[in-house]
């Protein structure tokens, strides 16, 4: 390719991107980033360690209704124990990275530094193909610079961006036929390994390649379904031959909450059947639905803190476009659909102002290609004048709401020491008892399995829940942290040993335990026979 084409490509220009917006990733980092202050950062992290270190895709990290489960199974938890609620490929990125560069936040994080960067060039250049370069880079600047991204899915370790990004290729692979069925298939297995909702999607896929195909669709939709399969069989078989069966344990979790229990089914000692929820609670279900599904709509403006973008992407669903680009828009506006449909009966989650609509998080690319194509289209309504007007007006507004987003503090992880987490005292005093095999019952298991080395359970909600695990594991240690980073509003019962020391001492004499340490934040337990 002459020098001066090769400028002026568009790949080009996507390379470019991915580099530049790799250095502002570790800025981003270097700035915000205080630790691993959420759940999954810090248990994808472990599990990558065990990856890392030839272990496989094992933890020592578990929760109560996982621990219930392996009572049902014959299956030990030991410090390598099977792992079934979280998804494997994620894992084994972060796995890849420390395997590379050792083990470390850093190598956490940059695993989805480096998806956001090259989904926000791809973004670029898929759009930059059919549009003007401007839009393009408007689209892929909205995608990268989101603080609900940027300051929050990318740094706290959430595997959704890399399930993003598949998607985003499988669906430019379907619509604009980029690649052959089973190469996209492949893609959809890789999808369930990041993700495993990506199943509700399937018939999608079938049907659209069977209808869109020309010539033998039979034979499109049968080599898809073959390149599914083969990419999805490790992670089917690992399922299949640990626990029984292929189902990830957190649909079944996400529909009794709400349902058979009001909190969260994972914190709780028990196993949940499908039977149990239906028929018999098909109202209390519907309720839910009903709710989930205005929750939706009524948290939509600021889904991702994206409000400003909503308008320009509605005008982009009218203005004149090419067939691709209108069956681009089709196919994520169809899988939205189908998500939102079952997952209202599920578990609506926001985490705070930066990490709001994770579970959609997959659909962010086609809402910031649509608004950054609905500017353009502006053009077409109104003249030059007022369309320049218009955008500017639209894109400062758009800076201001995000610029005060990232000038907000992190919302209330910070430890009264001040240190990172590896460093709190708690976490320096467990991190000595990691010789000692030591078993640590907390609201921050991730944290105290990620940077102390033990293994740990999930807080129960329930005192009466303890007798149970203590007789699928042994426990060492309670620890107990106020810090936002384990939920302790959440936990009322145990707040009483936090507030009240007559009830602290009840539980100790109940079960067996006796104050260890106090902190400023928390308290620690420990086994009395120790």
């Amino acid at each position: 390719m002459h020098r001066d084409n090769l400028l002026k490509s568009p790949a080009f220009h996507a390379i470019l991107l991915f580099c530049l917006y790799a250095v502002a990733f570790m800025g981003a980092y270097d700035r915000f980033f205080e630790g691993g202050v959420s759940y999954e950062f810090c248990h994808y992290g472990e599990i990558g360690r065990n990856i890392a270190q030839g272990k496989g895709f094992r933890t020592g990290v578990v929760f109560p209704a996982t621990l219930a489960f392996f009572e049902r199974k014959g299956i030990g938890f030991t410090p390598e124990s099977p792992e079934f609620a979280r998804f494997p490929l994620y894992a084994y990125a972060v796995g890849a990275s420390e395997r590379l560069f050792g083990a470390g936040d850093f190598q956490v994080a940059w695993v989805n530094g480096a998806v956001v960067s090259f989904a926000s060039a791809l973004l670029y250049w898929i759009v930059a193909q059919s549009a003007p370069a401007w839009t393009g880079l408007l689209a892929s600047i909205f995608l990268f610079f989101c603080p609900s991204i940027l300051r929050g899915f990318a740094l706290w370790g959430y595997p959704d961006l890399l399930f993003g990004l598949l998607i985003l290729i499988l669906n430019y692979g379907v619509v604009f036929g980029a690649w052959p069925p089973f190469a996209l298939g492949l893609l959809g297995g890789a999808a369930w390994a990041a993700r495993s909702n990506f199943m509700l999607w399937l018939p999608v896929y079938g049907a659209w390649i069977y209808w869109k195909s020309s010539g033998r669709r039979g034979r499109a939709c049968a080599l898809f379904a073959a390149g599914f399969l083969a990419a999805a069989f490790p992670y089917a078989y690992y399922l299949r031959s640990h626990f029984g069966g292929v189902v990830n344990p957190n649909f079944l979790w996400n529909l009794a909450n709400g349902v058979l229990i009001p909190d969260l089914a994972w914190n709780h000692y028990r196993l949940f059947h499908f039977s149990e929820i239906l028929p018999a609670l098909w109202q209390p279900l519907l309720k839910k639905g009903l709710l989930g599904f205005l929750d939706f709509f009524r948290n939509l403006p600021a889904l991702w803190q994206c409000g400003f973008l909503w308008g320009p992407y509605f005008l982009s669903l009218f203005a004149p476009k090419d067939r691709a680009w209108r069956n681009w828009q089709q196919l994520y506006g169809i899988l939205l659909g189908v998500q939102l449909f079952f997952f209202v009966f599920l578990r609506q989650e926001s985490i705070g102002p930066f990490v709001s609509g994770r579970y959609y998080l997959w659909y962010a690319p086609a809402l910031m290609a649509g608004a950054a194509q609905g500017f353009r289209d502006l053009s077409v309504y109104v003249n030059k004048k007022t369309w320049s007007a218009l955008c500017f007006l639209l894109v400062l507004g758009h800076a201001f709401l995000w610029s005060s987003y990232y000038a907000k503090k992190d919302p209330g992880f910070g430890h009264p020491s001040g240190l990172p987490v590896q460093n709190w005292p708690e976490m320096e005093f467990l991190r000595e008892e990691a010789e000692s095999g030591s078993v640590v019952l907390s609201n921050i298991p991730a944290q105290v399995g990620w940077y102390a080395g033990l293994r740990a359970v999930q807080l129960p909600y329930e005192w009466e829940d303890v007798p149970k695990i203590e007789a699928a594991s042994r426990l060492d240690y309670i620890f107990v942290t106020t810090l936002t980073a384990g939920e302790f509003g959440r936990f009322p019962q145990w707040q009483k040993i936090l507030i009240s020391p007559d009830e602290r001492r009840a539980f100790c004499a109940r079960f067996g335990y006796a104050p260890h340490r106090v902190y400023p934040n928390g308290l620690l337990l420990k086994k009395r026979n120790l």
